[in-house]
């Protein structure tokens, strides 16, 4: 029995010390596995940025900006390069991966020596690229291996990209002073404008370029009959698609307030009516059988008109708007309602109902189809970068954008609308 107990408790000291070895080996490994786990999340959250600033002061470009022998002013054929993804997609949507001179001369670019690619490698050094194209709007999470360029040419371009309102960018600004040479957005002051859709002028046979000044505006004496019988056919009022709900502009509590004077049906997550936005079945609806589409956006900024306005004036429905651009800017006169332009949902309710029951007033809202028309502007831009980079001189390249986060958020948008209605 002695023996027994002796044994047995040896063997509970052995199993102790295995037990006590297990556990601290244990707790080595998680402070191994927190330590590591630490320095890749504090390094995929801070922006690269960061380590590129810390090669040598901006002031002292000699040390870090590396100029090839060749100069890129002096070369034929610009290359782009697309340095992050577009919302994870390398390509940015693009055909190819690489697009060269063919893609512009088929989109009808004035300048088509251009190479559009997100490969790294189609050049022997990063800082050769003409221009490298920066993702804004998402946050970047590159490893600790896939760093911004550690040189970059003098003559080189870098773009933020960005066709998200401010109230919806993600990536931290903060970082990145003094790094950005250009911006390619919605607004109307950067120096490749974006925008969701661009209007041709069919008399010109040109692209109108906003901020537009000078529209031609015959409204008032436009009538057509066959125009008169469609409208005349539709039986529905109002009708809206919205996959985000609760946004910044509180879209969906005007839309609610609205609903207390007329009837708007509301499709996507926001409504109970259902219908893919862009198939050919909801063009149908807004064509046929609705007489206004509200293109409310999510946020209530500077210059921000999305493809709710642009895909909803290629229909035959008048669209009602609800955003913080200045309209007039942007599109023809007299060819959409502006709910800004009225001091309570109850006004605007009104002015529909009188549309409604006025088919020659309501038509009226289509003279400009005849002068006018809405064009998708998926790759105009990148025709504007193309004929820029090669027409730009040096002294307009080296320029610097020393606070993008207060050039992109400072006093951009706003959280109080013209129109009144309870937000909350």
């Amino acid at each position: 029995i002695i023996r027994k107990k002796i044994k047995m408790k040896f063997i509970g000291i052995v199993n102790f010390k295995k037990f006590k070895f297990n556990f601290i080996i244990l707790m080595i490994i998680a402070g191994l596995n927190a330590i590591l786990y630490l320095i890749l999340f504090t390094q995929c959250l801070k922006p690269s940025i960061m380590y590129y600033k810390l090669l040598a002061d901006f002031d002292q470009q000699n040390d870090f900006l590396r100029s090839d022998k060749r100069s890129s002013d002096d070369r034929i054929t610009k290359f782009i390069l697309f340095y992050t993804p577009f919302f994870g997609n390398l390509n940015w949507y693009l055909p190819k991966t690489t697009n060269d001179q063919q893609f512009f001369m088929q989109n009808n670019c004035s300048i088509s020596n251009c190479v559009l690619t997100s490969n790294r490698s189609l050049l022997p050094h990063i800082h050769e690229f003409d221009a490298l194209i920066f993702h804004i709007a998402a946050p970047w999470t590159h490893s600790l291996l896939d760093k911004v360029p550690a040189t970059r040419d003098r003559n080189q371009i870098y773009i933020a990209f960005n066709m998200e309102s401010p109230a919806h960018t993600k990536h931290e600004l903060k970082y990145d002073n003094d790094f950005y040479n250009w911006t390619m957005t919605y607004r109307l002051d950067s120096e490749i404008l974006s925008p969701y859709g661009d209007i041709w002028d069919k008399r010109a046979s040109t692209i109108l370029h906003p901020p537009i000044k000078q529209w031609l505006n015959l409204h008032e004496n436009f009538s057509d009959k066959m125009l008169l019988d469609k409208v005349k056919r539709k039986t529905k009022l109002a009708a809206m698609f919205a996959s985000h709900c609760d946004v910044h502009s509180k879209r969906d509590r005007l839309v609610k307030s609205l609903q207390n004077f007329i009837p708007v049906d509301v499709f996507g997550e926001c409504g109970n009516l259902t219908c893919e936005r862009g198939s050919s079945k909801c063009d149908q609806l807004l064509n046929t059988d609705y007489k206004f589409y509200f293109a409310f956006e999510n946020s209530l900024c500077r210059d921000y008109i999305t493809e709710k306005l642009y895909h909803s004036m290629q229909a035959f429905i008048v669209p009602v708007v609800f955003g913080g651009a200045i309209y007039s800017q942007f599109i023809p006169p007299h060819s959409y309602i502006d709910a800004n332009d009225y001091g309570t949902p109850r006004e605007l309710a009104d002015y529909l109902l009188y549309l409604n029951e006025n088919p020659e007033e309501y038509l009226k809202y289509f003279w400009w189809k005849s002068y006018y028309e809405v064009r998708d502007n998926n790759y105009q831009k990148y025709c504007d970068l193309c004929a820029k980079l090669h027409a730009t001189n040096l002294v307009y390249k080296s320029q610097f954008y020393q606070n993008i986060k207060a050039w992109w958020f400072q006093d951009t948008c706003q959280s109080e609308s013209r129109i009144k209605f309870l937000r909350n």
